[in-house]
C-alpha cells in the first residue's frame, strides 16, 4: 500500500471584511501570515510541498525570504479559502490529502496538524477532518469564536458563532485547520453554498448539509487566531504579559 502524499495549503486573502489587511497587521514587528508560516516549518518533513495561495502581491512580497515555503498567485473571486485550496489541490493531483490551514492561526500546533494527518492515513473512512478545543467562558458571547457542536463518536454536528442558552456540554472552540481527501475537496467547492451557510457565514455548514461528515481531532489546549481587531489587541495583551522580559 503507498504512502499517501500530503500536500500543506494556507489560504491567504488580503482583504478582510472584519479586519482590513489583516495578514499584514505587525505583532511585535512580524506580520500575522509570516508568524503561523513559520509555525509550520517543522511539517516540511511531512508534506510534499506548503503553499501560501494569495491574491496579493504584497503578501508574497511579505514571506518571500521563507525558503520553505512556495507562494501561488490564486484566482481573484473566490469565496472562501476553501476554494482558494481546492485550486491548488487540482495543480498537485497526485497529493491524497490537502490541509487547510487558516493564515491568521497565528497559534496553530504543528503537532496537532500532524495528528490530524496521522488519522487521515490511519482511516479511509474519514473524509474531512478538523481541530477542537475546549471552550473557554470569555469565547461564549465572542461571535468571532466559531463553536463546534461534537457528538459522542467526535463528529461535528453543527458550526454556530451564538450560543444564547444552549447546554455547553458538547460545545467546542473551533481552531480553523481542515484535513481533506484529495477528491472530496474538490467535490465540496463545486457545491452550492447552503442556505446555513449564508446565514451563519460559516463555510463547513455546507459540507455537513450535503451529507459529509467531519471529524473532530480535540486538543486539551485552545489556540487563538486573528478575526479582528479586538482579537489583534487581546493577542498583543496577552504576549506582552507572559514577555519573559
Amino acid at each position: 500500500m503507498k504512502e499517501s502524499k500530503v500536500l500543506i495549503v494556507i489560504p491567504a486573502r488580503l482583504e478582510s471584511k472584519r479586519l482590513s489587511q489583516k495578514l499584514l497587521r505587525k505583532i511585535d514587528g512580524e506580520s500575522i501570515i509570516k508568524i503561523t508560516c513559520k509555525k509550520l516549518e517543522s511539517l516540511t518533513a511531512i508534506s510534499e510541498e506548503i503553499i501560501v495561495a494569495t491574491d496579493s502581491d504584497l503578501i508574497e512580497e511579505e514571506i518571500s525570504d521563507l525558503n520553505f515555503i512556495k507562494c501561488y498567485q490564486s484566482q481573484i473571486g473566490h469565496k472562501n479559502g476553501t476554494e482558494r485550496c481546492g485550486e491548488v489541490a487540482a495543480i498537485y493531483s497526485d497529493c491524497d490529502i490537502v490541509v487547510n490551514v487558516q493564515a491568521d492561526e497565528v497559534e496553530v500546533n504543528p503537532m496537532l496538524i500532524e495528528n490530524m494527518i496521522r488519522l487521515m492515513k490511519s482511516d479511509e473512512q474519514i473524509d474531512i477532518a478538523t481541530i477542537c478545543g475546549p471552550l473557554e467562558i470569555t469565547d461564549i458571547g465572542t461571535s468571532s469564536v466559531v463553536k463546534a457542536v461534537v457528538d459522542h463518536n467526535c463528529f461535528a454536528i453543527d458550526f454556530i458563532r451564538e450560543v444564547d442558552n444552549m447546554d455547553h456540554t458538547h460545545l467546542y472552540h473551533h481552531i480553523g485547520v481542515y484535513a481533506y481527501k484529495s477528491a472530496i475537496l474538490l467535490d465540496i467547492i463545486k457545491l452550492p453554498q447552503s442556505k446555513k451557510e449564508l446565514q451563519r457565514s460559516l463555510e463547513q455548514l455546507r459540507w455537513l448539509e450535503y451529507g459529509y461528515k467531519i471529524k473532530i481531532v480535540h486538543t486539551p489546549n485552545t489556540t487563538m487566531s486573528i478575526n479582528t481587531l479586538e482579537d489583534l489587541e487581546r493577542y498583543v495583551a496577552n504576549e506582552a504579559k507572559y514577555d519573559p522580559k
